[in-house]
Order: structure tokens, then sequence, then C-alpha cells
């Protein structure tokens, strides 16, 4: 956590508490990069980005319908609790032409994610902090290895190149191949 100290009369000081934050960004409808862009936008004025994956070009995973996902992740600082930090990223989501209740499965125009706040860990009905399937997700884990390596899970215990590392180790034992796999291709 940091802190952002504001400065005025001595009755005016404030500290006010900056989290840090890590986001999942994908489409796959449209311009995909383009969405992307104006969701970083959208993003950027209500918090401060510090780092952004490279774009990652992945195929739909866990039965999204649609084209091949382009994906990132952004690292950043916010004022916001988490609920508010999500409900900001659904009116992104909304304001850039993702249906409010979408179906599991629908291809999407935009997907934000917090995949970490701080270390917090948050287990209720809306929200779950950690996102319970980043360690699952190479196009996830690819954009953490490249900005935040050393980032520790809350839950798991393990940093972001150690679930790197697992979940190559059981994509190989699982395809039966014993190349290394490499989830996404970078996009020009």
């Amino acid at each position: 956590m940091v802190f952002k100290i504001y400065k005025g009369n001595l009755s005016e000081n404030k500290i006010i508490f900056m989290a840090t934050v890590f986001i999942g960004i994908g489409s796959n409808i449209g311009k995909r990069k383009e969405n992307i862009d104006k969701a970083l936008k959208l993003i950027s004025e209500q918090i401060k980005i510090n780092k952004v994956s490279t774009l990652y070009k992945n195929p739909p995973k866990e039965g999204v319908k649609g084209g091949y996902f382009i994906n990132c992740v952004l690292k950043g600082k916010t004022e916001y609790s988490p609920e508010k930090l999500f409900l900001s990223l659904q009116n992104i989501e909304k304001n850039l032409g993702r249906k409010n209740y979408h179906k599991q499965g629908e291809a999407r125009i935009i997907d934000l994610d917090i995949l970490f706040y701080d270390d917090k860990i948050i287990n209720k009905e809306n929200i779950c902090i950690p996102h319970p399937r980043l360690h699952h997700r190479d196009f996830v884990l690819k954009g953490l290895f490249e900005i935040a390596p050393l980032k520790k899970h809350p839950v798991l215990k393990e940093s972001i190149k150690q679930l790197w590392r697992i979940l190559n180790a059981d994509n190989i034992k699982d395809s039966g191949n014993t190349k290394y796999n490499k989830p996404g291709k970078k996009t020009k």
C-alpha cells in the first residue's frame, strides 16, 4: 500500500491510501486492439497506470465463443476500494458495449477483471479477489509474468514466476508434449 499526501492548510492535510492493483484486459469482438486502447484510456482516468504488458493474441478458452482474444495485464495504483473499483470497471465495460448480464461463453467486446488488489483476499457474492482462476489461465499469467514475476499470490503463496512454471509443466504433461508450451503470441 502506498500513501498519497495532499498538502494544504494544516487542517486540510490528508493521507490517502493507494492500493496496487492488477487488472486483466481482453477483447475478442470487433477491433480488439482499439477496444483495449479505449479501455486503457478510460481506466487511466480513474487509476494511475504504472505498467501495461505486451498485447498477446490467444485462442478463446473456457468455452468462450468468437474469434481470438487480444489480452494484456496492467499494474496500477488506486484510491478506490475493491468494490468501487469493481463497479468502475463494470461501467467501463458497459460504456464500451458489453452487455450487463452476459451469458457464460459469450464473446466479449471487452473483459476487465481485477486480478489482485494489494494482497487482499475477498470472497463475496459479486467480487472475488484474487481472481479465482488466474493461476489456470496462461493468457493472464503471461502478462503478469512480464510485468510482475515476483508478485506473490496471497492465497497460493507462490510467485507469478512459480505459477507460470507450474502451469506450463501441467500443460506439457496434459498434452503429452515434451516441448515448452508457449501460450500466446505477441502482436505487432
